[in-house]
């Protein structure tokens, strides 16, 4: 099982070590984020095209990201609905919480999951095209064989959210300084394990610039 509180030390220190560098690579390497409270992008969950890369990009640069995409999801309201069966309810939070954050793909399956309950054809294919979408917008971003070649994400909770979509069970994670990325071990159904690399880059910089804020 991952040690989260080991993982988030080790970003700390590699974030801190990040800010004793000189302040010229820095603002060469730290990507532009935007001011928490800023207008969230128009964007709806019922437009129809969707630039997914667009968005993903839109939200990971936010400096709000942990307010709208992590702190703000009502677990034990969704969990109580869903255990009185009461998919109506876990539906309605879920889309209410994805107004804010469209982004996750974990919400986005769950609410699939509810408008199967509810026989919603029209709120089902919604979902699943937002979960695609995003899942898709990672997997084109490189092979995630390599360090060179991880694939970019947002979050690591959209790292786990891909492992989930590749049907693979998460297990040790490390972090690779150069480049910086995660690198993911994961088990296949068969029990043969896997190597693979993300570069959770806007996570990185949101990090860097909390450390340096305080």
């Amino acid at each position: 099982m991952l040690n989260l509180a080991r993982h988030a030390a080790a970003l700390a220190l590699v974030a801190f070590a990040t800010l004793l560098a000189p302040a010229t690579s820095r603002a060469a390497e730290t990507p532009e984020l935007t001011p928490a409270g800023a207008p969230l992008p128009t964007v709806k969950l019922a437009d129809d095209p969707v630039d997914f890369d667009a968005v993903r990009d839109a939200w990971g640069r936010r400096l709000d990201f942990n307010a709208l995409c992590q702190f703000s999801l009502p677990v034990k309201a969704l969990n109580e609905a869903q255990a009185a069966k009461d998919f109506a309810k876990a539906y309605d939070l879920a889309a209410k919480w994805l107004e804010s954050c469209p982004v996750d793909e974990r919400v986005q399956m769950l609410a699939f999951g509810m408008a199967m309950q509810l026989n919603d054809q029209p709120r089902m294919e919604m979902h699943k095209r937002w979960y695609h979408g995003l899942v898709s917008s990672v997997l084109k971003s490189g092979d995630g064989k390599t360090p060179q070649t991880a694939w970019k994400t947002i979050s690591v909770a959209e790292e786990y959210a891909v492992l989930q979509a590749l049907e693979l069970q998460r297990g040790s994670q490390a972090l690779i300084r150069v480049p910086l990325v995660d690198e993911l071990t994961a088990r296949r159904a068969d029990g043969t394990e896997v190597k693979l690399y993300f570069n959770p880059e806007l996570h990185f910089a949101r990090l860097n610039y909390n450390l340096g804020h305080k």
